[in-house]
């Protein structure tokens, strides 16, 4: 019995022997099948098992898991062949290319970085599950856009070498409309009274510009800090916004909202203080506080106090001066104490003003525009001025303010830099157009004007035009810096040739040639005075077929004029840019005499009035007022303004513009029927600029109220100025600057109150002029 013991246990070594020799090998060598792309060392270096290594059999699954997260390979098998390990891999496909199609609202580079950071990009292996995560990454970038509907398809594309191409179709369908927007638990306010100031509206006239019916996760978020700015200034500090729902209907073209609120209880303001550093300064901030006793709270009004009073030490050189409003609030009687803590840090002056951007305009020509002096103390006023007064060039971009920075010294305490960044547009602007106006008919124009000659901040330039009106040349130059102090001189030699019968006015025609100096004095940053002198030669052509008038007056006067032109005119300018402004004022009054040079000079004066308002209603509209109003007449031995000098009106790009009119049409009327003009002018516009639909600056869109005529006052009761011959249109305008640098400008007016006799032209469009 003990040697069949002895038997079974020997047996049983021998059997666990074997099977422990089987679970483990040495790897003498690693042999790697199937590798295309992937390098053999790549895949060595990932590969946890090295060449003499003891391989357990049983960790097989373990290594397979460390390449499959190389995320290299599809499919991995290993083998043995006695001491040989063999690798057995498929590899993933490469990206070869990624188009992405039908995407207009998300620019391709958008969706591109999307992509990148989920690891699809031309280089890379594929993944397919990646694919699925791409799908949803893009549907999300239009969902928080609004597009609901959106469609997102991903083909492929096999290619040799193993390599595929991706192909993305996106179908944007469009922005979900807000169809409703409910808010709960308001009390004091009306439903109505809360949605007003959303930036999520339900569809109007108004929202077919402003685009406020188009949902998207932005204006959801800023819809709810609407609702929180309206109660915050009303004195609700508690207002709360428990939530705010988004419903879609179940074709993803609209969206139902609502919001869920909680009011609180209104608060009102105790008073303020003003603590910290004070400096001498109390009197002054305390003038800039709009924080009184007894008002209701409000969160805008301490903010604005806030910014005025920082203004006030920004003023003083305290460029980092920093106001702290700090509430102090009172649950029992329902009141807030605002405590100023003012904490003005150092005063600074301006070391140094550097100058970036501005790779043709010298530094010279930007310098002499700022109110920032170098050496001065720092102030915010003075830097506000002088980027408005940059703004104003012809040769800045209008789109791209000047962005000021203000920068420490390093090693002072006292001293600063300013970096003035500017964005310099074409200033060289050669013209060679051929346009097309419903008044002035073909209109053929070159020249070159530069608004920045030389870089020196400096305007040359020389035109010829030619239309079947009037054919004329000019030679300009303007030196905004003739002086030091900032006076400025501009230089005009003109000729002009003028054909009045092309027109339909009256019957005449005119050689006129003069030079012009004029000096700018600067009154203030806003205003300017002119004086001016000029000479000029005017020669009138009469016909068989001119007026009784014309003819009367080369009787009296004659035909040849010498003349010496006195000017003085005044203007100020507020507006934000000198295209396209959106806010301030643009007036001017201008004065000139013709004195009596010799016996055949003419004797006459005009004077003009313009007025431009511009004032933005809100973010999207902006009213545009304009005015001009304008007399002149005869002094001396003459008792009438010459006739060709006279105001006309009616027609597009018209001094005295009603549009609905066909131009030079409006006014006084000689002996033979035809439009002679008159020597007062009246004219009027209202008009209510559009939002920027077309997302393009260079265009603007206006509906407009026009109301003006030109009168006589030489006793003509017919053409004298009454309430009656007053002229109204209305109608719509386009105007688009074009790249070339040519205007175009197109209406769509109808007369109110015309009479039988006037000349209508509802549709007016030109080409190569602007008003």
């Amino acid at each position: 019995m003990k040697t069949w013991l002895r038997i079974i246990i020997l047996s049983s070594l021998l059997i666990v022997a074997s099977l422990d020799a089987a679970s483990f090998f040495t790897v003498k060598k690693i042999k790697i099948e199937g590798l295309q792309r992937v390098s053999r060392i790549t895949l060595l270096s990932y590969l946890p098992i090295k060449k003499g290594q003891r391989f357990i059999i049983s960790n097989a699954n373990k290594v397979i898991k460390v390449l499959y997260a190389t995320g290299f390979f599809t499919n991995i098998k290993l083998a043995r062949d006695g001491q040989i390990l063999i690798v057995k891999v498929q590899e993933r496909p490469t990206i070869s290319n990624i188009t992405i199609t039908g995407n207009k609202e998300i620019p391709t580079e958008k969706l591109n970085d999307a992509l990148k950071k989920l690891g699809l990009q031309k280089g890379r292996f594929l993944d397919h599950a990646t694919l699925q995560q791409v799908k949803q990454a893009l549907r999300n970038q239009y969902y928080s856009t609004g597009r609901y509907n959106v469609s997102v398809n991903i083909s492929q594309t096999n290619e040799a070498r193993n390599r595929v191409a991706i192909a993305i179709q996106i179908s944007e369908g469009v922005v979900a409309k807000v169809a409703g927007i409910k808010i709960i638990g308001n009390q004091h306010y009306k439903e109505k009274e809360l949605l007003k100031p959303l930036h999520l509206q339900t569809p109007s006239l108004f929202t077919f510009f402003t685009h406020k019916d188009q949902y998207s996760a932005e204006k959801l978020q800023q819809s709810e800090q609407d609702i929180q700015n309206f109660y915050m200034n009303r004195g609700y500090i508690n207002i709360k916004i428990d939530s705010a729902q988004v419903m879609i209907t179940p074709d993803r073209k609209h969206v139902y909202l609502v919001f869920k609120i909680n009011e609180g209880q209104q608060y009102h303001f105790s008073g303020y203080k003003l603590t910290g550093h004070l400096l001498d300064k109390k009197i002054a901030l305390t003038d800039k506080t709009m924080v009184k006793k007894g008002d209701v709270f409000s969160r805008q009004v301490v903010l604005d106090s806030t910014k005025q009073m920082t203004m006030v030490l920004g003023n003083d050189g305290y460029a980092f001066a920093n106001i702290t409003p700090q509430p102090k609030i009172n649950n029992k009687d329902k009141t807030v104490l605002i405590n100023f803590v003012v904490q003005p840090g150092r005063q600074y002056y301006i070391r140094r003003i550097h100058f970036t951007g501005n790779s043709f305009t010298s530094e010279l020509a930007l310098r002499n525009q700022l109110y920032q002096m170098e050496g001065s103390l720092y102030s915010e006023q003075n830097i506000k001025d002088s980027v408005m007064q940059l703004r104003q060039n012809r040769y800045i971009d209008p789109i791209q303010p000047p962005q000021v920075t203000p920068v420490k010294v390093p090693g002072s305490n006292d001293l600063l830099d300013l970096n003035v960044n500017i964005a310099e547009k074409l200033s060289a602007e050669f013209q060679l157009s051929l346009g097309y106006s419903q008044v002035y008919g073909v209109l053929v124009n070159t020249g070159i004007t530069q608004n920045n000659f030389m870089g020196t901040g400096k305007t040359a330039g020389f035109n010829i035009a030619w239309s079947g009106y009037q054919k004329s040349f000019s030679l300009n130059y303007f030196n905004p810096y003739y002086t030091p102090s900032g006076v400025s001189r501009s230089i005009s030699i003109s000729g002009t040739k003028t054909n009045a019968n092309e027109l339909n006015i009256s019957s005449y025609s005119t050689d006129q040639y003069g030079v012009n100096v004029t000096y700018g004095f600067p009154l203030s940053i806003h205003s300017t005075l002119s004086l001016g002198y000029g000479f000029a030669y005017t020669h009138l052509i009469t016909t068989t077929s001119s007026s009784q008038e014309m003819i009367d007056f080369t009787k009296d006067y004659g035909k040849s004029f010498y003349q010496l032109l006195l000017s003085m005119g005044w203007s100020r300018v507020t507006t934000d840019r000198p295209y396209f402004p959106t806010r301030g004022t643009q007036q001017s009054l201008m004065l000139t005499v013709s004195t009596p040079l010799y016996k055949k000079a003419l004797q006459y004066y005009k004077l003009t009035y313009t007025h431009d308002w511009y004032h933005p209603l809100n973010q999207y509209f902006t009213l545009h007022l304009h005015g001009v109003i304008g007399y002149g007449n005869g002094y001396g031995f003459m008792s009438k303004l010459p006739f060709f000098e006279n105001y006309y009106a009616g027609g597009l790009g018209v001094q005295g513009i009603n549009r609905a009119y066909q131009g030079y049409s409006l006014g006084p009327r000689d002996s033979k029927n035809n439009a002679i003009g008159g020597n007062l002018l009246v004219s009027g516009m209202v008009s209510l600029i559009l939002p920027d639909f077309f997302h393009e600056p260079s265009i603007r869109t206006s509906i407009f109220l026009d109301a003006g005529n030109v009168f006589t006052t030489y006793g003509s009761d017919k053409y004298g100025f009454k309430a009656k011959n007053i002229r109204y249109s209305y109608g719509a305008q386009l105007q688009w600057w074009t790249p070339l640098g040519v205007p175009l400008i197109f209406s769509l007016a109808a007369p109110i109150n015309n009479k039988s006799y006037d000349q209508l032209e509802k549709f007016q469009f030109t080409i190569g002029t602007m008003f």
